[in-house]
């Protein structure tokens, strides 16, 4: 589990340092750096959410380990900027 947390943000991170670089003479530093401030405060609350749901299937877990999704875009933002 905590391999493929690894794995899923790396993945995510490559991925939207790469729009981010692209993108960020069209929309501005500004932008994009909200955008990744965002993902990631967004991806704190469903943390926080599922862990006050305290249950322990297989279901809960697919759905933390998706929250590293967001943790590569705002890593892979803050990288780039």
């Amino acid at each position: 589990m905590s391999g493929m947390c690894i794995i899923i943000a790396q993945l995510m991170m490559v991925c939207s340092a790469k729009v981010c670089g692209d993108y960020s003479r069209i929309y501005g530093r500004k932008i994009l750096f909200l955008i990744g401030l965002f993902s990631v405060s967004i991806r704190c609350g469903i943390i926080v959410f599922l862990l006050s749901l305290q249950s322990q299937s297989a279901f809960v877990r697919v759905l933390l380990l998706s929250t590293q999704i967001n943790e590569g875009v705002g890593a892979g933002v803050f990288g780039t900027m």
